[in-house]
C-alpha cells in the first residue's frame, strides 16, 4: 500500500513538473503582450502626436526611489521634434497581497497621462480600485504631477 501512494505522488509530482515546464514560457510570453498592450493604451494620448520608440536602459542613483526598478527601462515617445513623454516601470510594495508592478505614462510636463496596474495578486476586491474594467479611480491621477500631492499622498 506505502509503495502504491509513494509511486501515486511521484507519477503526480512528475506530472505538475512537466507541466509547469510546458506552460512556463507561454505565461512569460502572455503576460509580456498584456505589458506592451498596456502600455500602447497608457501611451495612446500622446501617439497621436508621436510613435513609442525602443526602451533606454538607465541606471539609477543609489538615492532613487526604491519603487523604481532596476535598471530602469525607460520608453521614449518622440515626435519629429523630439521626445515629448514616456512610459515608466515601477513597483509599490503596499499590496495587501505583495508587489503591484505598475506603468506610468508621463507628458513633456511630467504630467501624468496614464496610470495602469500590469501584474498584481491582491485579493479579489480588494484591488478592485487599480483594475480600468471595474473602477476608472486609477484614472484620478491623470494630469496631476509630482509636485501637485505632499509626500505622504504618494506613499
Amino acid at each position: 500500500m506505502t509503495l502504491r501512494l509513494a509511486a501515486f505522488g511521484l507519477i503526480t509530482s512528475l506530472f505538475v513538473g512537466v507541466i509547469y515546464v510546458i506552460t512556463k514560457p507561454l505565461i512569460i510570453e502572455a503576460k509580456e503582450e498584456a505589458r506592451i498592450a498596456q502600455l500602447y493604451a497608457l501611451a495612446k494620448p500622446l501617439l497621436s502626436k508621436g510613435a513609442i520608440q525602443t526602451p533606454v536602459r538607465k541606471e539609477l542613483p543609489s538615492s532613487a526611489p526604491t519603487s523604481l526598478e532596476r535598471p530602469l527601462m525607460i520608453t521614449p515617445i518622440t515626435d519629429s521634434s523630439g521626445q515629448i513623454g514616456s512610459v515608466i516601470p515601477f513597483r509599490s510594495t503596499e499590496g495587501y497581497s505583495g508587489t503591484i508592478q505598475l506603468l506610468i505614462a508621463l507628458n513633456q510636463d511630467q504630467r501624468i497621462v496614464g496610470l495602469r496596474a500590469i501584474d498584481h495578486k491582491e485579493t479579489p476586491g480588494l484591488g478592485d480600485k487599480i483594475d480600468t474594467r471595474k473602477t476608472d479611480w486609477i484614472l484620478s491621477f491623470n494630469g496631476l504631477s509630482y509636485e501637485d500631492l505632499s509626500p505622504n499622498d504618494w506613499a
